[in-house]
Order: structure tokens, then C-alpha cells, then sequence
């Protein structure tokens, strides 16, 4: 299966679906003969090492190139934004979804056995390309919503699942006919979840304490770079520090800094990515503190950027801009 899963006669097919047999046993070891996934093999052939799916396996060369087909357009996009903006491409595969409903329902939605919880991939493509589709089935859309919400299921990153859960929800609401009330139930509860979690950002905690002009479910985002002092005082080219902050929860808070021999440094809210001039991290919990952590920058290791020439963007929000200017230099 290294090369992919062939499209074959239907004399042939009993010769694909021994080699699929040879494989299984290796599924879920990264096996290097073995480049496929057990979520994507159990949706083309209809059965693994734990038995069949209740829609049967694949009997015929016609339900194979069909599988295919929908295994191509589940790899399609490089992103989960994009994904869900190009929606109405799954739409010709919404009548698969009971199919992905009991690949889903098998794995107790759990596309990947080969890693630990600490290493699982929660933001496969194809896993939740495979959500994207069914969830444009209105036959089974509410059963898949209910399943994450409240099944016994063995995806670890909870709260992450419910997060890209609700915004895939919202991107097929629009197919929702107002008879859907269970459906639009599960809607609810998953976007109450998502304001709870966006509500408890750091980024978003800030902006309540500046007074910052942003509604409670808008989009927002900031950046603000700094032009390290002593150069032309241009923030958008190193040596600089840029800082992006956005009510998203995981990734609420940004920081990168580049210094004039080429050496860099970035963190994240959940802890520092890298780290070439050994210095002290913002730390999680501390984003409020970022004017007294650039202070401690220039008194510690010599790093002294220029607060008054802030370069501070927030979309049309102008007067964030200036609130946040305000606290940059203390006066917040």
C-alpha cells in the first residue's frame, strides 16, 4: 500500500483485498511498507483486523473507484480553513456519509493507533475532511455531532476536537433546514463551548482590560512589531520583534523575534518553540506582562527595542490600536 491504493477489475480485486489483509497487522506500527492510514483503508475497503463495517465491504470495481474518488477529495486541501471554505466541493460525496459515520463509529473516532496521545495528529486533514462530509449528510449529521460530544470515543485533545468540531459545524449550518433541531441543538452547545474557551484566552482577557472596541464573538487579531533600537527603525525586517495576538484558543499568543546576527526566538502561549539567545521565555499566564518582560530583555541580556515607534495593527479598529499603544508604554 506504499504507493497507494490501485483502482482494479473486478477480477483483481480479491487479489487487493488479500494484499490489504497482508498489511493490517502493520497499520498500526508505521510500518516503512506501509505509508497508508487505517481510518483512510477501512473507508476504501469496508473492513480491518476488527471485522467489517454494517454497510458491507467493497465487492465490486464500481464501489472501489467511487471510495477512491472520495479518498481523493478528502486530500484535496493543505489547510482546515480551506476546507471548510471549499465545502460545497464535498458536497457530491454527502451520500457517503453513513459510510464515514461507521468508519468513525468503528474507530470510536480515532483515526491513528500508531502514537501515543502526547504525539496524535488532531488536526488530520483527511479525519476531519472525512467530519466535513458526513456532517453534509443531513441523515447522520446530528449522530456524528452527538457522538463527539457525548460517545465514549478515544480522540485524546478534547477540548482542541470540539474546537475545529464547532467551526466545521458552523461552515455547514447554511444546509441546515430549521426541522434539524437536534442538529441545531448540538450547534449551540459546541459554540457555547468555544465562547468559554475563546473567553478564557489570554489574548482575550487583555483585550477586556484595555477596553480594546471587539465583540465577544468577532475575529479579531493584533500585531504588533517592534524595530529593535540602534537600526533604520524599520519593524517589518529583522532585527525585530513581532507579537500576534488573537482570541484563538491553543494559539492565542505569538512571539518572534529575530536579532541582527541572524538568531532567533518564538513562543507560544503553550511554551517556547526556539530559543538561539538563551533568554527567559513570556511564560504561559503572563501575556498582561509583556511591557515589563521587554523591559527585562534590554536589563538582562542587552535586547532594547523602540516601544514609542510600535508598529500596532488591528484590522479597522483603529482605536485599539491606540489603547494598546497606551499600554505598551505604561500607561494602560
Amino acid at each position: 500500500m506504499a504507493s497507494g491504493i490501485p483502482a482494479v477489475a473486478n477480477k483483481e480485486l480479491p487479489l487487493l483485498h488479500e494484499a490489504y489483509r497482508q498489511v493490517l497487522p502493520l497499520q498500526d506500527q508505521g510500518h516503512p511498507t506501509n505509508s497508508s492510514t487505517r481510518h483512510i483503508n477501512l473507508l476504501v475497503f469496508g473492513f480491518d483486523d476488527n471485522g467489517p463495517l454494517p454497510i458491507g465491504a467493497t465487492s465490486t470495481a464500481k464501489e472501489l473507484k467511487a471510495r477512491l474518488k472520495l479518498v481523493t477529495q478528502l486530500g484535496k486541501y493543505t489547510t482546515l480553513p480551506n476546507q471548510r471554505e471549499k465545502k460545497a466541493k464535498f458536497l457530491p460525496f454527502a451520500d457517503d456519509g453513513e459510510r464515514i459515520l461507521q468508519v468513525l463509529r468503528h474507530l470510536r473516532y480515532r483515526h491513528d493507533r500508531r502514537y501515543g496521545d502526547d504525539l496524535y495528529n488532531t488536526v488530520n486533514l483527511r479525519f476531519w475532511a472525512m467530519v466535513l462530509t458526513a456532517l453534509l449528510s443531513p441523515e447522520v449529521r446530528a449522530d456524528l455531532v452527538g457522538d463527539m460530544l457525548d460517545g465514549d470515543m478515544a480522540f485524546p485533545n478534547r477540548e482542541t476536537h470540539m474546537d475545529i468540531l464547532h467551526k466545521t459545524v458552523q461552515a455547514v449550518l447554511e444546509y441546515c433546514t430549521p426541522e434539524e433541531e437536534d442538529f441545531r441543538r448540538l450547534a449551540g452547545r459546541l459554540a457555547d463551548l468555544y465562547q468559554t474557551r475563546r473567553e478564557a484566552t489570554e489574548s482575550a482577557t487583555l483585550a477586556r482590560s484595555l477596553n480594546l472596541p471587539f465583540d465577544p464573538d468577532e475575529d479579531w487579531q493584533v500585531s504588533i512589531r517592534l524595530a529593535q533600537e540602534g537600526t533604520d527603525g524599520l519593524s517589518w525586517r529583522p532585527p525585530n520583534l513581532a507579537l500576534t495576538l488573537m482570541p484563538e484558543p491553543d494559539l492565542d499568543w505569538d512571539i518572534r523575534i529575530i536579532d541582527a546576527t541572524g538568531r532567533h526566538f518564538s513562543e507560544r502561549c503553550k511554551g517556547i518553540l526556539r530559543n538561539d539567545m538563551d533568554m527567559d521565555g513570556l511564560g504561559a499566564g503572563n501575556l498582561a506582562r509583556f511591557p515589563d518582560w521587554l523591559r527585562a530583555l534590554r536589563e538582562r541580556h542587552g535586547i532594547a527595542y523602540d516601544i514609542t515607534q510600535a508598529d500596532v495593527r488591528a484590522g479597522r479598529k483603529r482605536s485599539a490600536g491606540r489603547l494598546i499603544q497606551d499600554w505598551l508604554n505604561g500607561r494602560g
